[in-house]
């Protein structure tokens, strides 16, 4: 970025000047007037009107330049603007490097990884991460303000609790067509048109497996699940008792928790 020849670089390092009792005049290219609560003089100053927050976000050097000529005036300097987007130069100051990645074990529902990565302010090393299918999974909720759930077991941790359906994403479906065929498979109803909600990742730092969580209103009885393997008790919960089998821990899994927690936020309007 240009700096105008008749300014010297100062020593001074960069400075936050995005505060109130700074103000500021544009000079030129990256370049702007600086001054501590007094009234500029001289050329460069009758030029440029004065703002008092700098307008664009920007990480600043301070330069050496005009003093003013009546008593209790300050040094009136020019900044160069050194970023204009200080956030993403900071962001990216604090992104791992990641130098690639070998299975070490592979099958169509996990594969176990060891990425060759460096942190920011550490040593090379390889790291463990698991990385599995996509998931959908639906909260139906129906007239009555009751959401439809499956009381089941789950061995890995050895616990009852209530789940919303879902399932992975075959490959091509669309998440939305998922989540419906997932409810008809473990439940026997068909819900309404699905609108999604939000994806997040349930467990970031080792574990890739974006989860797509979906909202439905009404079903239609159309017979049994046809999945035995993945259903359990079918019931229509009131959400008036979501909370309370949440803090008793029994919602089991993070994709029903968050789903139900999130519509318990938005219910009535809230943000």
């Amino acid at each position: 970025m240009p700096v105008r020849q008749d300014y010297n670089p100062s020593p001074n390092p960069p400075i936050n000047i995005n505060q109130p009792n700074y103000k500021l005049a544009r000079l030129g290219e990256g370049l702007w007037s600086w001054g501590f609560g007094a009234t500029p003089l001289g050329d460069d100053a009758t030029r440029c009107p004065l703002p008092h927050r700098v307008s664009p976000p920007g990480i600043f050097e301070l330069r050496p330049g005009v003093w003013g000529q009546r008593p209790r005036h300050i040094c009136w300097a020019t900044v160069v603007c050194m970023s204009a987007d200080p956030d993403r130069d900071q962001l990216e100051s604090m992104r791992w490097r990641v130098f690639g990645e070998r299975t070490l074990y592979d099958n169509p529902w996990i594969r176990l990884v060891k990425v060759d990565v460096q942190p920011p302010h550490g040593e090379r090393f390889e790291h463990h991460v698991v990385r599995l299918q996509r998931v959908a999974i639906a909260a139906v909720i129906d007239d009555s303000d009751r959401v439809l759930m499956l009381w089941r077991h789950r061995f890995v941790t050895d616990e009852w609790g209530w789940e919303l359906p879902g399932g992975i994403v075959d490959a091509g479906e669309d998440g939305a067509a998922t989540a419906a065929r997932e409810v008809e498979e473990e439940t026997g109803w068909r819900p309404g048109p699905m609108r999604h909600l939000l994806t997040f990742q349930p467990m970031i730092g080792m574990v890739d497996t974006p989860h797509e969580l979906f909202k439905a209103h009404g079903a239609e009885r159309i017979g049994d699940p046809t999945d035995l393997e993945e259903s359990g008790r079918v019931d229509w919960v009131p959400l008036g008792s979501i909370l309370d089998l949440v803090n008793k821990g029994e919602v089991l899994g993070s994709g029903s928790l968050v789903a139900l927690l999130h519509i318990l936020a938005t219910r009535n309007g809230g943000a």
